[in-house]
């Protein structure tokens, strides 16, 4: 009999379904593969305009669970040394031609950063996807033909972010990001975010390029190609200073 009830629990164990992941748990394993607890390493961006490009060479240093991001310019040489320094919701740049760091106010974190489709804002809340919104699985979709999860990120009530919502949409195989649109209060497309070129970075299998594409601008966007990446390896806290921002060389 005892044998009978055991093999009966087994086979209930396995009928029952799968623990079904939440919303917070799919962004928090997308951004622990795409970012782990820190990351370093070399990057190109490319900024396209209708009647112009620029190509900047960068270096940059991240935090995740310290929400810090440190990156400084390397090429072209009349640009070398200009950097960002972000600490939790806070933001300096540093510009070497006139030796000045800049704090940047409320008022222009939705300036471009460095001329690109990125704004100021998006790189101090790009951070905080796990921690400043609330999160709602919205179903499945398929995007660039890949089978995603598509998620849905609004903004806490606290939290002064100045998109009305996030949509999220992640690899339901391995939990890497697609593709992510921003949208206004009002619930306009305002851009885009897809990533693509998936290679294998320091033995993790990442996507290298990310596009940023505003809808209403034709003919602009904004390329981010990762060149080198290191993931978990430690990171000096003094690379997070004012001090370590004015050090141009």
């Amino acid at each position: 009999m005892k044998t009978l009830i055991l093999s009966g629990l087994a086979f209930v164990a396995l009928s029952l379904p799968a623990h079904a992941l939440t919303a917070l748990e799919i962004i928090q394993k997308s951004l622990e593969i795409t970012q782990g607890d820190t990351s370093q390493g070399k990057m190109e961006m490319l900024i396209v305009k209708p009647k112009w490009q620029r190509k900047l060479v960068m270096e940059f240093w991240e935090s995740r669970k310290g929400k810090k991001f440190f990156t400084r310019i390397i090429a072209p040489a009349k640009e070398k040394g200009t950097g960002s320094l972000k600490i939790d919701k806070s933001m300096w740049n540093y510009l070497p031609k006139i030796e000045k760091v800049m704090k940047i106010p409320p008022s222009l974190m939705l300036q471009p950063w460095l001329g690109s489709d990125f704004t100021n804002d998006d790189l101090v809340k790009e951070i905080s996807l796990e921690n400043d919104y609330t999160h709602q699985l919205l179903g499945e979709e398929v995007v660039e033909g890949i089978k995603t999860y598509k998620l849905e990120l609004v903004p806490k009530p606290d939290v002064p972010v100045v998109w009305g919502k996030v949509h999220y949409f992640v690899d339901k195989e391995r939990f890497l990001p697609v593709r992510q649109e921003y949208f206004s209060e009002s619930g306009k497309l305002v851009k885009y975010m897809r990533f693509s070129e998936f290679k294998t970075l320091h033995n993790r299998y990442v996507p290298t390029r990310m596009e940023m594409v505003p809808v209403n601008e034709k003919n602009q966007k904004t390329v981010i190609t990762y060149l080198e990446v290191r993931y978990n390896a430690p990171i000096d806290d003094e690379i997070f200073s004012l001090r370590n921002l004015k050090n141009s060389k």
